[in-house]
């Protein structure tokens, strides 16, 4: 089964479309990603010997993503993803915020379950450790 494009892109954790955004920190890239480091990441984790071997899987009640996290991954300091942290879009200038003018935290993962604020895990999923991981994602 091909991967979504919008996993992939999540998994990467790094997205520059056009210089118009720039995630400049915490960003890993390996063979089983599309993204490469950004011009403007500081510090980029780049594997490319190591395989985190991404995987969809069909079953009866949804759809199961498996990958293997490497522990590099896992050790990494990242900061929680906020309005401040991203700044200002550029072509209008403007903040990052909710509908109600409010600013960003993205403070719990793709399941809503919460993030470790102090040590975000890069990515839509919050996880504990390194190994191989199994989650149904739809």
């Amino acid at each position: 089964m091909k991967i979504p494009a919008i996993i992939l892109l999540a998994l990467s954790c790094s997205v520059c479309a056009a210089d118009l955004y720039v995630a400049p920190g915490g960003n890993d890239t390996g063979p089983g990603t599309l993204a490469k480091p950004s011009k403007h990441e500081t510090n980029p984790l780049v594997q490319p010997e190591v395989d985190p071997e991404i995987k969809l899987a069909e079953k009866p009640d949804g759809v199961i993503l498996r990958m293997t996290l490497d522990r590099v991954w896992v050790s990494r300091k990242r900061h929680l993803l906020t309005s401040a942290l991203l700044g200002k879009a550029k072509p209008p200038n403007l903040p990052y915020e909710q509908p109600d003018g409010s600013p960003y935290r993205i403070d719990t993962d793709y399941f809503g379950n919460k993030r470790n604020t102090a040590h975000p895990c890069a990515g839509p999923f919050e996880h504990k450790g390194q190994g191989r991981l199994e989650l149904k994602v739809w």
